[in-house]
Parts: C-alpha cells; sequence; structure tokens
C-alpha cells in the first residue's frame, strides 16, 4: 500500500463530537510513515459544539479541498524526470 501513496499530496478533517484535535492529530502523524506530503493543515470540525456548519463555516473546508486539488494537479502534471 505505501508504494501507491507515496509522495501523494494529502489533507485530513475530522468531524464529531467536539472539536478537539486529538483525532485529526492521529491522522496526520500517519501521513509521514507511508510517504505521504501533507500540504495543508487539517479542520476539525465539533458538530455537538457548534451545531451544523453555516456557508461562512465552510470557507475552511473548502480552503482544505481546494488546496489539495491544485497539490493533486501540480504533482500530475510535474514531467517526470530521467
Amino acid at each position: 500500500m505505501r508504494n501507491k501513496v507515496f509522495g501523494k499530496p494529502v489533507a485530513a478533517f475530522t468531524c464529531g463530537g467536539s472539536s478537539s484535535n486529538t483525532a485529526l492529530l492521529s491522522i496526520e502523524r500517519i501521513f509521514p510513515a507511508f510517504g505521504m506530503e501533507k500540504v495543508v493543515d487539517g479542520v476539525a470540525w465539533g458538530l455537538r459544539e457548534h451545531g451544523s456548519p453555516f456557508e461562512k463555516d465552510l470557507s475552511e473546508l473548502k480552503r482544505l479541498g481546494e488546496t489539495l486539488a491544485k497539490a493533486a494537479v501540480k504533482r500530475r502534471t510535474k514531467v517526470p524526470e530521467y
């Protein structure tokens, strides 16, 4: 599995009972073991504390997605070195 994800851009978000970032940090600690490249800080959203997100709250997640997508496109369009 490591060879399939090695060098790929990655980002994480969590959504749960609280906005604690413990789960997010646990996920992000796995990235180096698989050689994945973290391209943006993760987002932890707490439904119990904040309720359903409003449009203004979604902007952080949209930024995460856009940054990840740009990194994926950039990686895909790189010319391989021989």
